[in-house]
């Protein structure tokens, strides 16, 4: 098959970019012809259109595409963004396919915009309607964006991760390499208000355990003020992330909404004991007590984190079960499922 990717994150230190770069690599591998169709950037597996481009106003580091006409060789298209290249993909002619990556949650709170929220729904329901099929990372990602008007035939799938490479994390080689604390909680995600970073800041705090956040975001210099035992180490590369969390003595997540939160699976992937909010996703993954721990509040989280930082053998145990539940999220499981979806639209049109 001729596949279009279509995206406006592909350079980007996020979980969109690293998931179209895993999907085009594994298609590519099993002998399909694949391009991607963004802003900026390059493989050398497969091919990378750049579209004319220029930054996003409020975060340099994310392009926005220049509308523009293509001749696309391509039999299905596969939009990875509601915004213009997506849109791109879905009036290219071709059976098309999207991806909801976002909702107007994760849209508009690191603004503090969610008054838009209404707006966003209707925004994001057009788009997912104008494709032939949709993909949903999850049970509850479905429900949601049904519940809001959603009537596209939709196909379960994760936004998948390598879990090969996650196993074979070097925590040593992380601790060395970054001058840290033989045992630290680490979180990784985006340090926004939608992520709530400040509930794990405080906990971790309070109970004196070093704690290491290794990615960026609009929060980052206030709760470097705030709580200056923290270790704050940007964004770090792709390559230094499953040390990172073979590294951590707990890895936490406090995220208050996600459509799939895929550093959860990423963690567990890598056999780090993990803590997480309650949210729906989340609760599709993990069983509270035997994966890993839930938390609805922050009490509750403050104690949940102090108990697994005492307790080895719970630890061992999350450890254990999360390398099982982690393989529903593996690449090749999801390639399965999206090149079934890709044949099934190619044979009826």
């Amino acid at each position: 098959m001729k596949i279009g990717l279509f995206t406006d994150s592909y350079t980007q230190l996020n979980g969109v970019a690293r998931h179209v770069h895993n999907i085009a690599l594994s298609l590519s591998k099993r002998g399909h012809e694949v391009k991607v169709y963004t802003g900026k950037g390059h493989s050398d597996h497969y091919e990378v259109i750049n579209l004319p481009c220029v930054p996003f106003l409020f975060e340099k580091s994310y392009d926005v595409i220049i509308p523009t006409r293509f001749r696309y060789d391509i039999d299905i298209a596969h939009s990875h963004t509601p915004w213009c290249s997506g849109w791109m993909g879905l009036c290219s002619g071709k059976p098309t396919v999207s991806t909801t990556h976002t909702a107007p949650q994760q849209m508009f709170s690191m603004y503090k915009a969610n008054f838009l929220d209404s707006i966003g729904w209707n925004y994001l329901i057009s788009f997912h309607n104008h494709s032939d099929h949709v993909i949903c990372q999850t049970k509850y990602t479905e429900r949601e964006f049904r519940k809001h008007g959603l009537d596209r035939p939709v196909t379960i799938a994760s936004a998948s991760i390598d879990t090969k490479t996650f196993k074979k994390g070097n925590g040593s080689r992380f601790i060395k390499k970054y001058g840290l604390p033989k045992e630290f909680v680490l979180c990784t995600t985006r340090i926004s208000e939608e992520k709530r970073p400040e509930l794990i800041a405080k906990a971790c705090k309070e109970l004196g355990y070093p704690i290491v956040f290794t990615a960026e975001g609009p929060l980052m210099e206030d709760l470097k003020k705030r709580y200056r035992e923290a270790i704050f180490l940007g964004h770090i590369p792709y390559g230094d992330i499953p040390d990172a969390y073979h590294a951590a003595k707990v890895f936490v997540s406090a995220s208050a909404f996600e459509t799939e939160g895929l550093v959860v699976p990423e963690a567990l992937a890598s056999g780090a004991p993990v803590i997480s909010s309650n949210i729906p996703t989340m609760a599709e993954v993990i069983k509270d007590g035997q994966d890993g721990f839930l938390f609805n509040t922050y009490p509750e989280l403050k104690k949940k984190l102090e108990i697994l930082w005492e307790d080895r053998n719970l630890r061992k145990k999350f450890s254990k079960n999360g390398l099982h539940v982690a393989k529903e999220k593996d690449i090749e499981v999801v390639t399965d499922r999206l090149e079934k979806v890709y044949e099934d639209l190619i044979a009826e049109s």
